[in-house]
């Protein structure tokens, strides 16, 4: 199976990914775009505009399009479009032209794993790391999945580490 898993940040995504590859052996782990373009030398502002979350959107795909059977993906496209929604100059971003792009690689992937905030937060997000922006992209993200009519299954993830693994496994074995 190829598995993108998505959420806010701060949620416990890449504990999840880490988890999940341990159980998971054979398969592949893909670093969060971001992190895999500053490894590149890629730097980023402070605060993210459009085109920064433009430019991760982009390599979210491409890693989508480059990934075999048995991969699992920090991060899905999807998160990037409610990042980009978030910011002031969203405008700027055309989803019309991107669209095409958008749903061709989700048809590659077999399941996205979202992983929501919960009540009671189960992870800190530190102040430099913009709890408000966690929490608003948060809400864009689950409205987008699950309000938008995508070509993969969606399947929300809750409870300790452990339990989301768990049932990420029951689910992949239907």
């Amino acid at each position: 199976m190829r598995i993108a898993v998505s959420g806010t940040h701060f949620v416990g995504k890449s504990t999840f990914v880490d988890l999940l590859t341990e159980a998971l052996q054979h398969y592949k782990k893909l670093k969060e775009p971001y992190w895999q373009l500053v490894e590149e030398g890629v730097r980023f502002p402070e605060v993210l505009r459009a085109k920064d979350f433009l430019i991760q959107l982009e390599r979210s795909l491409e890693n989508i399009q480059n990934s075999g059977p048995d991969s699992i993906l920090d991060r899905s496209p999807l998160d990037f479009l409610a990042y980009i929604r978030c910011c002031d100059d969203a405008r700027t971003f055309e989803y019309e032209s991107w669209k095409e792009e958008i749903f061709r690689q989700l048809y590659r992937l077999n399941a996205i794993f979202y992983i929501p905030v919960e009540s009671p937060d189960r992870i800190f997000c530190p102040v430099e790391a913009d709890p408000d922006l966690r929490i608003r992209m948060g809400n864009e993200l689950a409205s987008l999945l699950f309000e938008g009519k995508w070509p993969v299954p969606i399947y929300s993830l809750t409870g300790t580490p452990e339990q989301r693994v768990s049932r990420a496994l029951q689910y992949m074995n239907k």
